[in-house]
């Protein structure tokens, strides 16, 4: 109502307060449209009109209620945001959104990644999307031929120009100045360690293996790649990778689960990053979730845990589960190739995995004597955790397995949550 109630007073203004009579016709037809445009929004904010009965509608209220004559001649708001909301509502309206999200995010990615010819490329393609997003306030920008074919044009250049020097400097050969330890906790992953161990076996300069009371080959395959095996009791993910940070002897630990594998290109930036003086303290590894013979880049993927630091100062936090690690004052920096996550042997495995963390971490927070707000909170939050997964992090470009893990993080924070509540009711 408000905003409505603005774009009226500011639609009178630009009419009746301009002097030249060619500006005031100009600026008070575009309030004017904005107005009208605002209305059909409001009135159908989900879904909007459809494009047809948009400009249908537009031409209905120039004709019929706008003051100016020159707004007979417009068949459509002079502003992308709210001709993209009249007439494709609040769905149309995130789809624009993800339109020049999702290359912005690339861009800034490649940014943040060092090379100077690559800042530069990425900063062309920032600055040209916001000047794209400044236009879109004042002309329908997108619905304009010549000025949607030049932003795919340039963008398309851009993006291939980044790919190839990226290229280019993978094909560089680079020298790791700083002696790197691998540390991994394991039990019964036989079938998951040998590649895991592959991923670094002659690149590390020490491997580290704690097993916690393997039953299967776990013990004698990690033996073929490390003498410093050794086997433990298990006191929890916090306690056991601290024992595991306690066995290195590197500059640097790069602390792994047995079912992660290290690219060639994650390999490579470490290498990069770990030169005479590292800019950062510790850096995060973007995750390639790989599940059904799918690799999924976007929605679960669209985190990058913090598994590579510098070992002076460093421990692991004593958490039964999701751990953390704590670090001294310093920078973290973000790695831009891929640490694979085989996170699930098959579905039976994802739903064993998705109870056991769930009620370790309801047992976590009741033990911190965290309320969690019931179990009305508790469905909100798995509502949520399915539009962040799906949606904000993009994992709808997974397909089908995306839409299904966001399904089973959204379970999983539902039965956390329910967990919780159940443990308060008993006390």
């Amino acid at each position: 109502k408000r905003i409505d109630q603005s774009l009226s007073q500011i639609s009178n203004y630009a009419g009746s307060e301009l002097t030249d009579p060619v500006r005031a016709s100009s600026v008070g037809v575009r309030f004017e449209m904005w107005q009208g445009a605002w209305q059909i929004f409001t009135e159908n904010p989900i879904a909007g009109v459809g494009w047809g009965k948009y400009r249908s509608e537009m031409e209905k209220q120039a004709l019929q209620g706008l003051r100016h004559p020159k707004a007979a001649t417009f068949t459509h708001a002079h502003s992308q945001y709210l001709s993209t909301l009249a007439s494709g509502g609040l769905i149309g309206g995130l789809g624009m959104l993800l339109l020049f999200v999702i290359p912005l995010k690339l861009f800034v990615e490649a940014y943040k990644e060092g090379s100077e010819s690559m800042r530069q490329l990425s900063m062309a393609g920032i600055l040209l999307l916001v000047a794209y997003l400044h236009f879109a306030l004042t002309e329908a920008i997108l619905e304009r031929m010549l000025s949607t074919t030049f932003l795919a044009f340039y963008l398309t250049v851009l993006m291939v120009a980044i790919h190839r020097q990226r290229q280019e400097l993978m094909a560089e050969p680079v020298q790791r100045k700083q002696r790197l330890s691998v540390s991994i906790i394991a039990v019964n992953e036989a079938d998951r360690i040998e590649q895991c161990l592959d991923s670094v076996s002659g690149w590390a300069d020490e491997i580290v293996i704690l097993d916690s009371g393997s039953t299967d080959d776990t013990v004698s395959i990690a033996r073929r790649y490390t003498d410093q095996v050794y086997e433990t009791d298990w006191p929890g993910y916090g306690i056991q990778k601290e024992r595991a940070l306690e066995k290195t002897s590197g500059d640097w630990v790069l602390s792994i689960d047995a079912d992660e594998v290290l690219t060639p290109e994650l390999r490579r930036d470490i290498d990069f990053a770990l030169n005479d003086q590292p800019d950062c303290i510790a850096y995060r590894l973007p995750w390639a979730v790989t599940i059904y013979g799918y690799r999924l880049d976007f929605g679960r993927s669209g985190t990058a845990p913090l598994r590579l630091f510098r070992r002076e100062g460093a421990r692991f936090s004593e958490d039964q589960v999701h751990e953390t690690v704590i670090l001294p004052q310093g920078k973290v920096g973000k790695l831009h190739g891929r640490l694979l996550h085989y996170t699930h042997r098959d579905y039976g495995h994802a739903l064993y995995k998705n109870a056991h963390y769930a009620w370790l971490g309801a047992q976590k927070r009741f033990d911190r004597g965290r309320k969690g707000g019931g179990l009305v909170l508790a469905l909100i939050r798995s509502l949520w955790t399915f539009f962040l997964i799906y949606v904000l992090r993009l994992g709808f470009l997974d397909g089908r397995v995306g839409f299904l893990m966001a399904m089973i993080y959204s379970q999983n924070s539902f039965n956390k949550y329910a967990g919780l509540w159940t443990l308060r009711q008993q006390t």
